[in-house]
């Protein structure tokens, strides 16, 4: 009877507590690993712990409890711009991460719509300075303009989505990456917006391209039901019914030296529950779902796909061996290699593929004129990070002129298209609307 009546007690104490009053988070975050407990000033938490928060620090706390909803999925109900502290294992971080963290014990800052601070908890005893949690929040939850308000929200609506789906979807497995624009280029592209809203040369230029198919390239095969990454048949699909053209792959080989897509195998492993010592034989490789529904590829898979298909062009990554894959895939014309050495693009070059794509990378080993130089090569395409852009304006409106076409990755916004392609031709995107219009004057 004791024993009844003691845990009616804490049933109902644990459902009032999720929904406690604001407390103010007035002093370090204290996590005591071993002892699974977490000091926010004055107050005793256990471990893990959800802190929603307000503007001025003050805090709700969540928890877990026998009859209590798992911490991601109180997050999942959060509005975009909530701000909140996620304290639990790196598996479950993960899902909101950037990239993978491998350590135990993790926490998150942010917000679903804006800036996520991941880390993992290195040590036994371990503090989240107030200096910090205040610089981080100061940001996101200063004052805006109606303008970049409204701007926010359109730029925020599509990767909310991605984050509540993994979320939701119980994906605790690390991505090698997620297109990550709400990090620090996520700033820079609403005040580039706000920079050129006024500017009748940026309303020109996004009026609908007839040749927008071409300057977009499914990433990894395309996003689909909220899973990136996936390099899938599933992808390559719906990414095509969608208005897709150009399809980027990662490839690498099984154990028996077969040509399959996938991003890396540590990944891999992960997302398929696979055992196994990696890389697997290609027999292993196609008996495993990615994330338990999307069916895997090799290159005969690959093969049959583009025949089908056979407006589509194929874009490969992580594969350095232009010539001989060249020989595997179905047609060289529609084939178009991301390279790492200036030997493999000689090599890519050699093979009369369509396109032999130098990365960003190494055309800084380019002595003299680079726009020059790649012209005389006859190189057509380069693929290039997002971060490139802010120190090399000047380089690429010159391949511009010279119509060596970049295409960006690590971006999914309208905002990057309207703004930045005076100077970049096309992006690699997760996922794109092709039946609205892309009209930055609006």
């Amino acid at each position: 009877m004791f024993f009844r009546l003691f845990f009616l007690i804490f049933i109902f104490a644990s459902t009032l507590y999720s929904f406690s009053y604001f407390k103010k988070i007035d002093s370090d975050i204290k996590i005591d690993i071993d002892k699974k407990i977490i000091y926010a000033g004055d107050i005793r938490y256990k471990f893990p712990l959800l802190l929603k928060l307000d503007k001025n620090l003050q805090a709700i706390p969540y928890i877990e409890s026998i009859n209590s909803k798992p911490l991601y999925k109180y997050i999942h109900d959060f509005e975009d711009n909530d701000s909140f502290i996620w304290i639990d294992s790196c598996d479950r971080i993960n899902a909101v991460s950037s990239k993978p963290i491998y350590e135990k014990y993790c926490y998150a800052l942010g917000a679903l719509g804006e800036n996520i601070t991941t880390s993992g908890i290195k040590k036994k005893h371990t503090n989240i300075p107030l200096s910090f949690l205040s610089n981080n929040f100061a940001l996101q939850n200063s004052e805006l303009s109606d303008f970049r308000k409204k701007r926010l929200k359109k730029l925020e609506k599509n990767y909310v989505e991605v984050i509540k789906n993994k979320i939701d979807n119980e994906l605790y497995i690390a991505y090698p990456r997620l297109k990550n624009y709400i990090k620090t280029q996520f700033w820079l592209a609403l005040e580039k917006i706000e920079q050129n809203s006024n500017s009748k040369e940026t309303k020109n230029l996004c009026i609908d391209d007839p040749h927008k198919k071409n300057r977009l390239i499914a990433h990894a095969g395309g996003a689909i039901e909220g899973h990136i990454y996936t390099n899938s048949l599933e992808a390559l699909e719906l990414s095509y019914k969608n208005g897709f053209r150009l399809f980027e792959l990662d490839i690498s080989k099984t154990k028996d030296q077969v040509y399959v897509a996938v991003h890396d195998w540590e990944s891999w492993a992960k997302r398929t529950g696979f055992k196994k010592s990696i890389p697997p034989t290609l027999k292993e490789f196609k008996q495993y779902k990615i994330d338990s529904k999307f069916t895997p590829l090799d290159i005969n898979d690959v093969n049959n796909w583009f025949d089908e298909h056979k407006d589509s062009i194929l874009i490969t990554d992580k594969i350095n061996t232009p010539l001989d894959f060249s020989q595997h895939f179905i047609d060289k014309k529609r084939l178009i290699m991301e390279l790492f050495t200036w030997e493999a693009v000689a090599e890519g070059i050699n093979a009369e593929m369509l396109s032999a794509m130098p990365t960003w990378k190494i055309l800084s080993h380019i002595n003299g004129d680079i726009a020059d130089s790649l012209e005389k090569l006859k190189i057509t395409h380069i693929a290039a990070s997002k971060k490139i852009i802010a120190e090399n304006k000047r380089l690429l409106k010159n391949l511009k002129n010279k119509n060596i076409k970049v295409y960006i990755y690590d971006v999914n916004e309208i905002s990057f298209m309207c703004n930045s392609l005076d100077i970049a031709y096309g992006i690699y995107a997760d996922y794109w609307d092709f039946s609205k219009p892309l009209n930055c004057a609006q």
